[in-house]
């Protein structure tokens, strides 16, 4: 059975703000989710960063009974990029990418102000079984090549930092995605070694 997290109602300074009141939904959406179907998909989206650093952490921490420092082990995460090279709210050059002694962060849309989401630290999403990174569309093409060929930069280009502990990260890509890398073999399959 898969690990759910289950966040509880809580109070906030604000009760009644927006972020709050979206929180709340998304959690009470997500809960009949896992009823429904014994699994979910969490998009929270935006949220405020109260909530986020109070609540998230300690929320992971119960459901998957951890003590102390331990990490909690994901089977298996899926991740996607965005054309500007980050993934999981880990965004370019801000503070989430160097906070390792937590499990869950605020990351910071950089174009959007205030705006928050959950994001797994890079060390918490290494520590998962596999993963695998599902990109498709010319758009993306050349940020994928950057990422994986090109020189390490993880302060401009997030996605670097995403190697599970199981050491291989599965790309899922479309045509279009995999324009600029190498060629793949005649079933389709090719094999990439990121730079050092």
């Amino acid at each position: 059975m898969p690990q759910k997290l289950k966040i509880d109602d809580f109070a906030e300074p604000d009760a009644a703000s927006p972020a709050t009141r979206a929180a709340q939904d998304s959690v009470q959406e997500a809960e009949q989710a896992v009823a429904a179907k014994g699994r979910a998909r969490i998009d929270i989206g935006k949220l405020d960063l109260w909530w986020v650093n109070q609540r998230c952490e300690p929320a992971v921490r119960n459901s998957f009974r951890l003590e102390n420092s331990e990490t909690p082990r994901f089977g298996l995460i899926q991740f996607g990029m965005c054309p500007g090279g980050h993934t999981a709210s880990l965004f370019p050059r801000t503070h989430a990418l160097n906070k390792l002694d937590r499990l869950a962060v605020a990351g910071q849309e950089p174009e959007v102000k205030h705006a928050w989401r959950i994001a797994l630290p890079w060390p918490v999403a290494n520590h998962a079984s596999h993963g695998f990174l599902l990109i498709a569309g010319t758009e993306k093409a050349q940020i994928l090549s950057e990422v994986s060929r090109g020189p390490r930069n993880v302060e401009c280009l997030p996605s670097q930092l995403i190697a599970p502990a199981g050491g291989i990260l599965t790309l899922l890509l479309d045509q279009a995605g995999a324009a600029l890398l190498p060629p793949a073999d005649a079933q389709g399959y090719g094999h990439l070694e990121r730079n050092a």
